[in-house]
């Protein structure tokens, strides 16, 4: 399964470049980790 995720920048959030990781819990169940790569902003 593929999902995307909007990482627009807001004023309220911040978004740092690196390696990071997700995982869903559900009924307490916790799911297999994903890894990913945040990637720096092009200063545009």
């Amino acid at each position: 399964m593929v999902r995307e995720h909007s990482f627009r920048l807001i004023t309220t959030r911040r978004y740092y470049p690196g390696r990071h990781a997700i995982s869903l819990q559900i009924n307490g169940v916790e799911s297999e980790r994903a890894d990913f790569d945040l990637l720096a902003a092009d200063p545009a």
